[in-house]
């Protein structure tokens, strides 16, 4: 956005909020779906469970999200053949000097605050956000609506090339259920107007 420094989603997800406000303020939109890849997922993940959202927010797709930024920069520096033991804490503490934040935290330790719903979309082949905390993530959300779609193949950030019909089916499917989950809703609260 405008800031100095990429925060990995920590800031960046502030924006996120003012967009949405602008979205239902001045332009009237009843209903947001944030989809976000890689530090776009986190940020509109540390967006949904910040507190500070608006309710017309209705759910988030999310593709390769980190748990926390750290672990994918350790498997970035691993995949580049570099050290890990004393280049990364430097970088981490640079991150903490500059913008407040550290990359040892991420949307593995918000959400659980997580009530929307959500549709993760993630590769086995990701080596970078692993599937293994993809799964972990999947298994800490606290929303009831969520779903997980693996993809066998594809790169971090590049699943929708990978299998453009599975990809697009699995979003259709998503906001289908949103829409379907408001109208059930909408039919009980009219049932109970006097």
């Amino acid at each position: 956005s405008e800031g100095e420094f990429n925060t990995v989603g920590f800031e960046e997800s502030l924006d996120d909020v003012e967009w949405v406000n602008m979205l239902v303020n001045d332009f009237g939109m009843e209903s947001v779906i944030f989809h976000g890849i890689c530090i776009g997922a986190a940020g509109g993940m540390l967006a949904l469970t910040c507190g500070k959202l608006s309710d017309r927010v209705d759910g988030i797709v999310t593709e390769g999200m980190f748990a926390n930024f750290g672990e994918s920069m350790k498997n970035h520096m691993i995949e580049k053949k570099r050290s890990t033991f004393i280049t990364y804490p430097l970088i981490n503490r640079w991150m903490k000097h500059y913008t407040g934040h550290s990359f040892d935290r991420g949307p593995i330790d918000v959400i659980d605050k997580l009530k929307k719903p959500l549709l993760m979309l993630h590769s086995r082949e990701d080596i970078y956000s692993t599937p293994e905390y993809a799964q972990k993530l999947f298994d800490r959300a606290g929303c009831k609506n969520k779903r997980l779609v693996w993809f066998e193949h594809g790169r971090h950030s590049m699943l929708r090339i990978t299998d453009t019909q599975k990809y697009d089916t699995a979003i259709g499917e998503f906001l289908d259920s949103i829409e379907n989950n408001k109208n059930i809703t909408n039919e009980k609260e009219n049932n109970y107007v006097l």
